[in-house]
């Protein structure tokens, strides 16, 4: 579901609320209550959204934050191995894994990264491409004003689907 958000403060803090009513208590009250935390809490609760974070903390815990690291590192670890076997992709911005998470952003030699992303696409691979929302970073790298593929990876991120990667990205080099 989409996400939740909370503040964390002190109580004797005394903030001004963003959204008024809807609290269901004090109804007659056309300020929100001053009690805390309700005060800050105006409309509907989304319980979607919590009850998706309650199950990924769950989740979290079940399988432990060492476990999850120690498993997404070792994946990303293969995702710059394969990119590194093409003369036609350049990694921009890599870090060694330990400083960095799943995200790589690249350049194909001779290709805008709209293009690359239209032919991974075609071959039901997911990534993202263009400026990804900073510009000024792509001026830092030189990728201005194409931007970049971005390819992640998680947890659940399989060999399989780095095989399949790795079947588009040969298909990309012979065919350039």
């Amino acid at each position: 579901p989409l996400g939740v958000s909370g503040v964390v403060m002190k109580k004797d803090i005394d903030l001004k609320p963003l959204i008024y009513g809807g609290t269901g208590v004090e109804s007659a009250n056309q300020n929100m209550p001053d009690i805390f935390p309700i005060k800050y809490e105006g409309g509907s609760h989304n319980i979607l959204a919590i009850s998706g974070l309650n199950a990924s903390l769950k989740w979290l815990k079940n399988i432990g934050i060492e476990n999850i690291y120690k498993k997404e590192k070792e994946i990303f670890n293969k995702l710059i191995s394969l990119l590194k076997n093409y003369e036609n992709i350049e990694i921009v911005g890599y870090r060694e894994a330990e400083e960095q998470v799943g995200v790589v952003s690249c350049v194909f030699k001779g290709y805008a990264p709209d293009e690359i992303g239209q032919v991974l696409s075609d071959m039901d691979i997911a990534v993202r491409t263009g400026l990804h929302c900073s510009p000024y970073a792509h001026e830092f790298f030189g990728t201005f004003p194409a931007g970049t593929v971005r390819l992640s990876v998680s947890y659940f991120t399989t060999d399989d689907e780095l095989d399949k990667l790795k079947v588009a990205l040969d298909y990309i080099r012979e065919n350039s």
